[in-house]
Order: C-alpha cells, then sequence, then structure tokens
C-alpha cells in the first residue's frame, strides 16, 4: 500500500473512532458482511479483519428491529437510499445500546 493510501486510511480510521462512527458492506453474492473496525467497537466486537455471515450480524439486533434493519437495506438498494432509524443493538458485553443507522 503506498504511503499516501496508508495515511489516508489511518486518518479514516482515527476520524471514525473520535466520532464513534463506522461502516460496513453487505457483500450480497457471498452474503457476508465487512466491518470497519469502529463498527465492531460499536458492537462491542474486537476489530477483526475478516468478514461476517449476515445471519450472524442480524443477531447482533434487538429482535424487535431486525425486521426493520433488514427491510431498510432492501429499500436502500431498490430506492438508492433509506431514513436514518434508531436501532438497538446487543453488544457482546450483554448490554442493550440505541444505534443510529442509515
Amino acid at each position: 500500500m503506498s504511503q499516501d493510501l496508508q495515511e489516508s486510511k489511518a486518518w479514516l480510521e482515527e476520524a471514525q473512532r473520535v466520532a464513534h462512527l463506522g461502516y460496513w458492506v453487505w457483500d450480497l453474492e457471498t452474503n457476508r458482511v465487512i466491518w470497519s473496525e469502529e463498527t465492531c467497537r460499536i458492537f462491542g466486537l474486537a476489530p477483526q479483519g475478516g468478514s461476517l455471515d449476515i445471519a450472524m450480524v442480524g443477531e447482533m439486533f434487538h429482535p424487535d428491529d431486525r425486521e426493520a434493519v433488514f427491510r431498510q437495506q432492501k429499500r436502500l438498494f431498490v430506492l438508492g437510499r433509506a431514513p436514518t432509524v434508531s436501532i438497538g443493538s446487543f453488544a457482546r458485553r450483554g448490554s442493550a445500546d440505541r444505534t443510529q443507522f442509515r
């Protein structure tokens, strides 16, 4: 990786950490999800370099919110945009937190 690209990646990771903001990418062909390091931390996981199965990701959302999360993702694919919704997530540490999801 070039020096400039490494620096940009480091600044992006630092900005996400400070803002407590992460991102995730859902590969529809493999049904796997790649999370940024900060997204892992938001959900109470140690940052990991690999991808997660979408079923495992679904288990991390509050049961009352799971359907809404996936419905919003489908809407995003169809319309090209989705509204921001507040969802409950279960971190591995056992607490339930509200998170903004877009």
